[in-house]
């Protein structure tokens, strides 16, 4: 089992841009155990908007700091590669208590 072409590209860009790039998360544990993992993340120290600079046609409309990196893979787990920054969190995007508050 190999990283797809798709994945080692974006890391690639990544790194040549300067920033620090690794897979990371399930697709990690699939790749070690032989299993074809459902998709594939990467972390990056790259902030969103740096990220989006490097890849124009991305996708980034969350708290969570997770840009979604489209590729022209035929495969479905690698048409959309997530990066995520491993900048802080804005505070509003850390976890809160879910719990009913007294008014």
């Amino acid at each position: 089992m190999t990283i797809p072409q798709e994945v080692k590209s974006i890391i690639l860009s990544l790194q040549k841009a300067g920033f620090e790039a690794y897979i990371v998360g399930g697709c990690v544990r699939d790749f070690l155990r032989s299993i074809e993992p459902n998709d594939w993340d990467v972390t990056t120290n790259a902030k969103p908007e740096e990220i989006k600079e490097i890849f124009p046609d991305s996708f980034y409309e969350n708290k969570f700091l997770t840009v979604t990196v489209h590729t022209k893979a035929k495969k479905e787990n690698v048409k959309e590669v997530e990066a995520e920054s491993s900048e802080e969190a804005p505070k509003e995007a850390e976890a809160t208590d879910q719990s009913p508050k007294e008014e």
